[in-house]
Protein backbone atom coordinates (compact mmCIF):
# COMPACT_ATOMS: atom_id res chain seq x y z
CA UNK A 1 0.00 0.00 0.00
CA UNK A 2 1.00 3.51 -0.67
CA UNK A 3 -0.14 6.67 0.73
CA UNK A 4 -0.16 9.89 -1.73
CA UNK A 5 -2.32 13.64 -1.17
CA UNK A 6 -5.54 13.40 -1.81
CA UNK A 7 -8.50 16.12 -1.41
CA UNK A 8 -9.19 15.58 1.98
CA UNK A 9 -8.05 19.20 3.28
CA UNK A 10 -8.17 20.13 6.88
CA UNK A 11 -10.70 17.59 7.75
CA UNK A 12 -8.27 14.84 7.71
CA UNK A 13 -6.81 15.48 10.70
CA UNK A 14 -3.38 14.32 12.39
CA UNK A 15 -4.37 10.70 13.02
CA UNK A 16 -5.83 10.14 9.12
CA UNK A 17 -3.33 9.07 6.46
CA UNK A 18 -4.71 8.37 2.82
CA UNK A 19 -4.32 5.35 1.19
CA UNK A 20 -3.94 3.75 -2.24
CA UNK A 21 -4.15 -0.14 -3.15
CA UNK A 22 -5.05 -2.05 -5.73
CA UNK A 23 -8.22 -4.27 -5.21
CA UNK A 24 -9.81 -6.35 -7.74
CA UNK A 25 -7.82 -4.70 -11.07
CA UNK A 26 -8.25 -1.02 -9.94
CA UNK A 27 -7.16 1.64 -7.85
CA UNK A 28 -8.62 2.42 -4.40
CA UNK A 29 -8.16 5.31 -2.09
CA UNK A 30 -9.02 6.60 0.84
CA UNK A 31 -8.25 7.46 4.26
CA UNK A 32 -7.10 5.24 7.49
CA UNK A 33 -5.63 5.25 11.02
CA UNK A 34 -4.93 3.22 13.94
CA UNK A 35 -3.40 0.01 14.69
CA UNK A 36 -5.14 -3.37 15.39
CA UNK A 37 -8.18 -5.35 13.98
CA UNK A 38 -9.45 -4.30 10.96
CA UNK A 39 -12.40 -2.65 10.51
CA UNK A 40 -13.87 -1.10 7.23
CA UNK A 41 -15.84 1.76 6.72
CA UNK A 42 -17.91 2.14 3.31
CA UNK A 43 -19.80 5.30 2.81
CA UNK A 44 -23.01 6.02 1.29
CA UNK A 45 -24.43 8.01 -1.66
CA UNK A 46 -24.04 10.22 -2.97
CA UNK A 47 -20.94 10.56 -0.09
CA UNK A 48 -16.99 10.01 0.89
CA UNK A 49 -14.66 8.50 3.53
CA UNK A 50 -14.60 11.12 5.64
CA UNK A 51 -18.35 11.00 6.51
CA UNK A 52 -16.88 8.63 9.05
CA UNK A 53 -13.63 10.98 10.37
CA UNK A 54 -15.48 10.68 13.92
CA UNK A 55 -15.92 6.99 13.77
CA UNK A 56 -12.40 6.33 12.16
CA UNK A 57 -10.54 8.60 14.95
CA UNK A 58 -12.53 6.51 18.01
CA UNK A 59 -12.28 3.39 16.54
CA UNK A 60 -8.33 4.12 15.84
CA UNK A 61 -8.03 5.66 19.49
CA UNK A 62 -9.64 2.16 20.80
CA UNK A 63 -6.93 -0.36 19.03
CA UNK A 64 -8.44 -0.47 15.68
CA UNK A 65 -6.91 0.26 12.11
CA UNK A 66 -9.68 1.78 10.06
CA UNK A 67 -9.92 1.71 6.14
CA UNK A 68 -12.41 4.17 4.87
CA UNK A 69 -12.43 3.37 0.70
CA UNK A 70 -13.68 5.65 -1.80
CA UNK A 71 -16.77 3.39 -3.34
CA UNK A 72 -16.02 2.65 -7.08
CA UNK A 73 -16.59 5.83 -9.15
CA UNK A 74 -15.97 8.33 -6.20
CA UNK A 75 -13.18 10.48 -5.36
CA UNK A 76 -9.79 9.33 -7.07
CA UNK A 77 -10.89 5.53 -7.04
CA UNK A 78 -10.61 3.80 -10.39
CA UNK A 79 -14.17 3.25 -12.41
CA UNK A 80 -14.85 2.92 -15.86
CA UNK A 81 -16.66 5.30 -17.72
CA UNK A 82 -19.40 2.67 -18.56
CA UNK A 83 -19.77 1.19 -14.53
CA UNK A 84 -20.40 -1.26 -13.70
CA UNK A 85 -22.08 -0.07 -10.43
CA UNK A 86 -24.13 -2.78 -9.32
CA UNK A 87 -24.32 -4.45 -5.75
CA UNK A 88 -22.66 -7.24 -6.82
CA UNK A 89 -19.45 -5.54 -8.45
CA UNK A 90 -19.11 -3.39 -4.96
CA UNK A 91 -19.22 -6.58 -3.09
CA UNK A 92 -16.64 -7.78 -5.33
CA UNK A 93 -14.38 -4.81 -5.20
CA UNK A 94 -14.51 -4.98 -1.18
CA UNK A 95 -13.84 -8.87 -1.15
CA UNK A 96 -10.66 -7.96 -2.83
CA UNK A 97 -9.75 -5.24 -0.58
CA UNK A 98 -10.14 -7.44 2.18
CA UNK A 99 -7.91 -9.89 0.84
CA UNK A 100 -5.41 -7.70 0.09
CA UNK A 101 -5.53 -6.05 3.67
CA UNK A 102 -6.48 -8.85 6.20
CA UNK A 103 -5.70 -12.83 6.22
CA UNK A 104 -8.01 -12.25 9.37
CA UNK A 105 -11.82 -11.96 9.75
CA UNK A 106 -12.88 -8.29 9.75
CA UNK A 107 -15.10 -5.91 10.85
CA UNK A 108 -17.22 -4.27 8.03
CA UNK A 109 -19.39 -0.79 9.08
CA UNK A 110 -21.64 0.57 6.37
CA UNK A 111 -23.70 3.74 6.05
CA UNK A 112 -26.74 3.55 3.22
CA UNK A 113 -25.29 2.40 -0.18
CA UNK A 114 -22.32 1.20 1.96
CA UNK A 115 -24.58 -1.05 3.92
CA UNK A 116 -25.88 -3.24 1.39
CA UNK A 117 -22.29 -3.73 0.04
CA UNK A 118 -21.69 -4.98 3.79
CA UNK A 119 -24.43 -7.28 4.13
CA UNK A 120 -23.52 -8.31 0.59
CA UNK A 121 -20.16 -9.77 1.39
CA UNK A 122 -20.92 -11.17 4.65
CA UNK A 123 -23.08 -12.95 2.96
CA UNK A 124 -20.64 -14.03 0.09
CA UNK A 125 -18.04 -14.52 2.44
CA UNK A 126 -18.59 -15.19 5.80
CA UNK A 127 -15.19 -16.64 6.58
CA UNK A 128 -13.96 -13.12 5.70
CA UNK A 129 -16.44 -11.16 8.42
CA UNK A 130 -16.31 -10.94 11.73
CA UNK A 131 -18.92 -8.60 12.52
CA UNK A 132 -21.27 -5.94 10.60
CA UNK A 133 -22.79 -2.74 11.20
CA UNK A 134 -25.59 -1.53 8.92
CA UNK A 135 -26.67 2.07 9.69
CA UNK A 136 -29.41 4.12 7.65
CA UNK A 137 -30.70 1.38 5.19
CA UNK A 138 -33.67 -0.56 4.75
CA UNK A 139 -33.85 -4.12 5.96
CA UNK A 140 -32.10 -6.35 3.47
CA UNK A 141 -36.50 -7.64 2.76
CA UNK A 142 -36.81 -3.95 1.65
CA UNK A 143 -33.71 -3.16 -0.34
CA UNK A 144 -34.52 -2.36 -3.63
CA UNK A 145 -38.27 -2.70 -2.99
CA UNK A 146 -40.63 -0.02 -4.33
CA UNK A 147 -42.90 2.21 -1.70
Amino acid sequence: MTTKDTQWGDKQGDNFRPFTVQANGRTVNGLEAGEGPLVIALHGFPDQPITFRHQIQLLAENGCRVVAPCLRGYSESDAPSDGPFEVAILIQDLLALIDQLSDQPVTLLGHDWGAAVVRGAAIMAPEKVAKIVCMSVPTAGNFGRRC
